[in-house]
């Protein structure tokens, strides 16, 4: 009886702390594909020596997945050889990512991302350029347990293509991207 009445108070202590380990292990992993894509896209556009998009998707498993201006719930990187950050039937496939667990939400400023062959990112006539995106869950940007660090996982890319995970809350809540959960 003892031993049952210290696992259930084990239980109660460290199952809260569980949870939030559980949410966090999902923000990290979308934030890591997400990175994972980018740094593709940017390696595959020098190595290829055409630019290389990496845009939202609603249905990134798709034989002919194509890009929408929405949530980044899943994404697609691709072959952008006419550098309109639009797939064509032509332009193959390189990475898909997605869809998110339904317990992330996420904001963006842009749709698209298109990558020169020298790795900088460049600016799409019609298209809102991708420099920033926040993975969040319900706790939204507050501050997680124990840290000085947002819960969320912001990644921002410069100019120059390089992506960066920021969990700055100052930085990121500057951005004025609200970022709720689906």
């Amino acid at each position: 009886m003892i031993v049952l009445v210290l696992a259930g108070a084990i239980l109660a202590i460290g199952a809260p702390s569980f949870g939030d380990m559980m949410r966090n292990s999902r923000l990290t992993q979308a934030a890591n594909d997400f990175l994972a894509a980018t740094q593709l896209a940017r390696t595959e556009a020098i190595k290829r020596q055409f630019p290389v998009g990496l845009c939202s998707s609603s249905a990134p498993t798709s034989a002919d997945a194509q890009c929408n201006a929405g949530d980044f719930i899943g994404w697609i990187a691709f072959e952008d050889r006419n550098g309109d950050c639009v797939r064509g039937a032509d332009e193959a496939i390189l990475r898909t990512a997605g869809p998110l667990d339904t317990s992330i939400a996420n904001a963006s400023d842009g749709a698209c991302i298109s990558y020169l062959p020298n790795g900088f990112t460049q600016l799409v006539a019609g298209v809102a350029p991708l420099s920033r995106v926040i993975f969040c869950d319900l706790r939204g940007l507050t501050l997680q347990t124990g840290t000085e660090l947002t819960a969320a996982r912001a990644i921002q890319i410069s100019r120059s293509g390089r992506p960066a995970v920021l969990r700055d809350p100052a930085l990121v809540g500057s951005w004025d991207m609200p970022c709720s959960t689906r």
